[in-house]
């Protein structure tokens, strides 16, 4: 009735008829997972909602659905680039400085666990940036037409800002997550940066009425971010670098997550109603949906024993608030002014 662990064994090996599994294809995985593809909803949320925003007052898009369609296609493959170089560089220069370390639990823990090289890794994040620099320029040049000398400075202008915030969040020589400033940079360079870079690839020109709809979409990408330096409070001080977290403690960065939270509904309410005097699209009520998962994040979630989790919670969070704000501009708004 029993079968000797070697003969079982011998006999699997033996049987088994299944193809070896591809390294080249689990190497790749491992890569592609140290690029943390659950934080591109950092860099989706932004273009969707500007697009809705400028689609919906900008005559010539609505004109050309093509040249929208397509060029929000080429702007968020550009700077998931971008992100995904940053999240490469990051976490090298983090690995680097002990930040991560063996002990810590949670967060990215690639180089930590020896699942990709320190090498492989580095070499990934600039062949990325790279990549996304060709990509921008490539696609600047191919519709130079529609771009006058001014938009040309602006484009560029925001794109080397932009790049230059994400790679220098922990590179040097700014490495501005460890001087207290990474949740400025994130707020930078997610909301009216990239946002108004969006905008001025899709129109031609820097829109004004944008900034105000940075405000709630910034605050809610920082959420992320802050969410992430809760969790690695201890480990940031033993490595000597300084957060808002490190310096508020974990309870005060509690109150502060939630009144971000709560800041980002009462912000883009306030735009669902009043805009900036012209431009309110009420469909933005849609965000309403997300209350729940909103509660769950400050009840259960951002807690000293489910921390761990906390980001990635909360980038779904961010991803989903992000949507029902884009769908609420573009497409409930026309229909409850239509039909209300």
């Amino acid at each position: 009735f029993f079968i000797p662990l070697s003969l079982a064994t011998s006999t699997n090996m033996t049987t088994d008829k299944r193809p070896p599994p591809d390294l080249s294809l689990h190497i790749i995985n491992r890569y592609i997972t140290a690029l943390r593809p659950w934080t591109w909803t950092a860099s989706i949320v932004p273009i969707l909602v500007t697009s809705a925003l400028v689609s919906s007052t900008s005559t010539s898009l609505k004109e050309d659905d093509m040249y929208y369609y397509f060029t929000t296609v080429r702007l968020l493959v550009s700077t998931i680039l971008v992100q995904s170089a940053a999240n490469a560089i990051n976490t090298c220069e983090d690995f680097k400085k002990g930040v991560d370390t063996e002990k810590q639990e949670g967060g990215d823990r690639s180089l930590v666990d020896r699942r990709v090289t320190y090498v492989g890794l580095s070499s990934l994040g600039y062949g990325l940036l790279c990549i996304s620099v060709y990509f921008t320029l490539n696609f600047l040049s191919i519709h130079s037409k529609r771009f006058d000398e001014e938009a040309w400075k602006a484009a560029g202008s925001l794109f080397v800002a932009g790049t230059t915030i994400a790679v220098m969040y922990t590179a040097p020589p700014l490495r501005l997550k460890y001087n207290a400033l990474g949740d400025v940079a994130v707020i930078t360079a997610f909301g009216p940066v990239l946002m108004q870079f969006v905008a001025v690839i899709l129109t031609g020109e820097y829109q004004s009425f944008i900034y105000y709809y940075t405000v709630p979409v910034g605050i809610l990408t920082d959420c992320i971010l802050h969410a992430n330096n809760a969790r690695d409070i201890d480990n940031d001080k033993n490595a000597g670098i300084t957060t808002v977290a490190t310096l508020l403690g974990f309870n005060a960065s509690k109150i502060l997550y939630k009144a971000m939270i709560f800041s980002v509904y009462v912000f883009t309410l306030m735009l669902a109603k009043f805009g900036d005097g012209e431009h309110a699209f009420v469909g933005q009520v849609l965000v309403l949906v997300t209350i729940p998962i909103a509660f769950n994040l400050i009840i259960h979630i951002f807690t000293k024993d489910n921390i761990i989790n906390a980001d990635e919670e909360t980038a779904k969070f961010h991803l989903l608030f992000g949507i029902s704000m884009a769908v609420g501009i573009k497409y409930v708004t026309p229909f409850i002014q239509e039909h209300l």
